[in-house]
């Protein structure tokens, strides 16, 4: 790791516009996870929906899905 870092800090302050670049990359890194993360609350809703309209038990689901103010307990409200 030391030795990346000491590479990243090279290339910083002898190639022309790389720290740029870097942070350009970092920045759409950091867009794609979150998307992907919005993705990802997206199917565990849609899936618990699916599992409550099968009349599959989901008590012992609990708690929120991703960040959304949305409990499983309102997806077993509103998908029956």
């Amino acid at each position: 790791l030391e030795a990346c870092e000491v590479r990243i800090w090279t290339l910083e302050t002898t190639s022309p516009g790389f720290a740029e670049r870097f942070n350009t990359l970092e920045e759409k890194i950091e867009g794609t996870e979150k998307s992907l993360k919005g993705e990802l609350d997206i199917l565990k809703e849609l899936v618990i929906k699916l599992l409550i309209k099968n009349g599959v038990d989901t008590s012992n689901l609990g708690g929120r899905i991703g960040g959304k103010a949305e409990s499983v307990t309102d997806l077993r409200r509103t998908a029956q």
